[in-house]
């Protein structure tokens, strides 16, 4: 395996983790009552998880690849 298929695996990893976070927050939120903090932590986590993949998009397009 080579570095470049290490950092593939690694940020495909790091991008569904973050994916799965936010849709946990938000299922938990449908049985729920939000309030203003919970709010907070939802933006919190759409905003770390669309960083991320911007920076993932980025990286893909130095190692001139395609993401899907």
């Amino acid at each position: 395996m080579t570095f470049k298929d290490k950092i593939i695996i690694y940020l495909h990893n790091k991008s569904e983790r973050l994916d799965n976070e936010y849709l946990d927050q938000v299922n938990y939120y449908r049985y729920r009552s939000p309030d203003e903090n919970d709010y907070l932590e939802m933006i919190i986590k759409k905003t770390r998880r669309d960083l991320c993949n911007e920076i993932i998009g980025d990286i893909m397009v130095l190692l001139n690849l395609k993401r899907n």
